[in-house]
Order: C-alpha cells, then structure tokens, then sequence
C-alpha cells in the first residue's frame, strides 16, 4: 500500500494512483490473506486420517482364533496382527502399536 501511494508524485507529473483503488486492493489483499491463514490453521487441527498415526488406538476385529499371530480387519483392510493373549473370531481389538505391516493389538475393553 506504501509503495502504492508513493509509486508517483501528484505534483510532479500529474500522474497518481488513484487512493480509492489502493485502498479497495489492499482490503482485498487482507482478506485473502487472512481467509488463507484462517484455512491453514483449520487444517492443521483437523484429526490424522491416514497413516500411521490414525492406525494407532483404531478398533477391529479378529477374523480367525489365534494364537500370538493372525488377521485382523481394520478400516475394511485385513492386516497382520500379533497379540501376547489368545484372540478368537469376531473378538474386537485395539491397534496398541505398528511395526511395518504387522499391528499389535490387545483386546478391546468394553
């Protein structure tokens, strides 16, 4: 805006920018640049939706009994699981930890 209003000099030449325009883009500038950072504030706490931080504490369920290591689905995917406790059919889980493809999970508490 202040290089704006000194981009010419009224008396010199009688050339000038006309202080309505200026002013009219400078209100626009502000608010795209705020609309801009609002947005990116926005984004930056929205929740985690992929990856492997939103894989952790995610519930799912066992497909087949086993013991120490088996399948699981989770988010409509079926991954390897590996659990310290016995784990039967259609018991639900929460992912606990990852490694690579493989989840650690625990029974879910009701």
């Amino acid at each position: 805006m202040i290089g704006s209003v000194i981009l010419f000099d009224k008396e010199g030449t009688g050339y000038y920018v006309s202080m309505p325009l200026i002013l009219s883009l400078a209100v626009i500038s502000a608010g795209f640049f705020l609309f801009v950072v609002g947005a990116a504030i926005k984004a930056r706490r929205r929740p985690v939706v992929s990856g492997e931080e939103e894989m952790l504490a995610a519930e799912g369920v066992v497909i087949r009994d086993f013991v120490g290591s088996g399948r699981i689905r989770v988010h409509g995917e079926v991954w390897n699981a590996e659990s310290s406790v016995p784990l039967k059919s259609g018991d639900h889980v929460r992912v606990t930890a990852v490694d690579g493809l493989v989840l650690k999970v625990q029974p879910k508490e009701n």
